[in-house]
């Protein structure tokens, strides 16, 4: 029998599920298991009661992972065809490997007002029937009725499949974001320039992702391909999202600029100062920029996005780049005058390891009374030192943490303020920053709380843990009834 998990809104494991039927609708997501791993909690149920829980839910599920799927039985297949009838979202690993299983597949993506977002994975090697079943699927996604969002996640040569997939995605009329993810040694140099030109000339695509996974190098898309591709006046891609795929720009031959990309990430490409410098020039409307991972050495680049008579970025993650300290604290000191970004990202930047760089973040940080909400320098440890500050900094790899009972009384303090002032609203800030008097009228307190409560943050001490708990910021009342805040 598979191994089933299910989960509320706030994604808690719910227990029972095949005992209480007052449950049914609290489930918010599914993930069926029938292969050797299974973690967290479990419940073994076979195929025919989990289509009754399903048959029974009055709404229809956030998501439903089938993973490694060994067995085909009747009953599983009447599961299947419930999937498609209870949830928007259909994750699939590694689980599909008969005609039959795909044959109903293709059905539930031909059915109106089916499934709008199909994510497969498929890790075991390639063999001509496999071929044959999926160049099936690819035929039914060119011509779903509802499918919005397709991610392919793929270990082993297209080959053959290739053309199809090409197909695929030109016909479709309904696919707003796809999202292709290859191991490197399954790029035969063809594949990613046509899936970049096909997914452009389909005017219904707005967001874009490829993903090469594993490769020492970064894999080139040449200017002459993208260049066209992104700058042609028909094009109507919103976001690009590169994820070890590098632009090329060794020519500058090529003319044209895009104007309807408004959000750009690009990771772990290696990019230098000069090829982002030649990248950012093609375009013309970005609001949200990713550059992490890189070597970019400078942040000077961004002046004009940021400065400008028309600054249009609002998120700028420059996470693990390398930037000089003079660029870093140019940066910082220009920062209040950054009146429309609201997310900033310095994570895992060596220079951040300076003392005076970090009173310079602080002080930007609170001078900022514009729409700064966000801003991220920390993934930094802490060591005890001898010297008279009492304590030094050093950069961990932005996946680690320290808590808040770890670090330095200092930085404490500096954190709780800097976490207030982002929480603010700009007006309301203003009122209590400006001036000799820090009071706010209490006319306006009703409109200041009202913001507080709709901006969502992650506790610190929780945010590995559990990504999806979100808490309301509480203290903002405080500093307003104290009618002073100390920076």
């Amino acid at each position: 029998m598979p191994v089933v998990r299910a989960f509320n809104k706030s994604a808690q494991c719910i227990k029972g599920i095949g005992r209480t039927r007052n449950v049914h609708d609290d489930i918010a997501s599914m993930e069926v298991e029938n292969g050797p791993v299974v973690l967290g909690d479990e419940t073994r149920l076979d195929y025919s009661t989990l289509s009754r829980i399903l048959n029974r839910n009055s709404k229809k599920l956030q998501q439903i992972s089938i993973n490694n799927q060994v067995t085909l039985s009747a009953e599983y297949l009447a599961f299947l065809v419930s999937t498609f009838q209870k949830t928007t979202c259909l994750r699939l690993q590694d689980s599909f490997h008969d005609a039959a299983e795909f044959g109903c597949l293709v059905a539930g993506l031909a059915q109106p007002g089916g499934l709008r977002e199909l994510q497969m994975s498929f890790f075991t090697p390639h063999n001509r029937d496999l071929n044959n079943h999926l160049l099936l699927l690819l035929k039914g996604i060119a011509f779903a009725s509802s499918l919005e969002r397709l991610h392919l996640l793929l270990r082993y040569r297209l080959d053959v499949l290739r053309p199809a997939l090409i197909d695929a995605i030109l016909m479709n009329r309904t696919l707003k974001s796809l999202c292709l993810d290859i191991s490197w040694y399954a790029d035969d140099g063809l594949l990613f320039p046509e899936v970049f030109q096909a997914a452009a000339r389909n005017k219904h695509i707005q967001d874009l992702t490829l993903r090469v996974s594993g490769g020492r190098q970064p894999t080139l898309l040449k200017e002459e391909v993208w260049v066209p591709t992104l700058c042609h006046q028909e094009c109507t891609i919103e976001k690009v999202c590169l994820f070890g795929i590098k632009f090329g720009t060794d020519y500058g031959e090529v003319m044209g600029q895009n104007t309807s990309v408004k959000e750009l990430v690009i990771q772990s490409a290696d990019l230098s100062f000069a090829d982002t410098s030649k990248i950012l020039y093609r375009f013309k409307s970005l609001v949200s920029v990713d550059l992490a991972f890189n070597n970019l050495g400078s942040i000077s680049i961004f002046d004009n996005f940021l400065l400008g008579e028309e600054p249009t970025l609002e998120s700028l993650n420059l996470e693990c780049n390398n930037i000089s300290e003079e660029d870093m604290m140019n940066f910082l000191t220009n920062l209040p005058k950054m009146k429309i970004l609201r997310n900033l990202q310095l994570n895992g930047n060596p220079i951040l390891q300076s003392r005076s760089c970090m009173q310079a973040f602080k002080r930007a940080v609170c001078s900022n009374t514009a729409c700064l909400e966000r801003a991220q320098y920390y993934s930094i440890g802490y060591e005890e030192k001898d010297d008279a500050k009492g304590f030094g900094l050093n950069v961990l790899p932005s996946q680690s943490s320290t808590t808040m009972e770890e670090s330095p009384q200092g930085y404490q303090d500096m954190e709780k303020i800097l976490m207030v002032q982002l929480s603010l609203n700009r007006f309301g800030r203003r009122h209590l920053l400006g001036g000799s008097s820090n009071y706010l009228p209490s006319n306006l307190w009703p409109l200041l709380l009202e913001r507080a409560s709709n901006l969502r943050y992650y506790s610190l001490r929780d945010v590995w843990k559990r990504p999806s708990l979100e808490c309301t910021r509480l203290d903002v009342a405080y500093w307003l009834l104290r009618e002073k805040i100390f920076v």
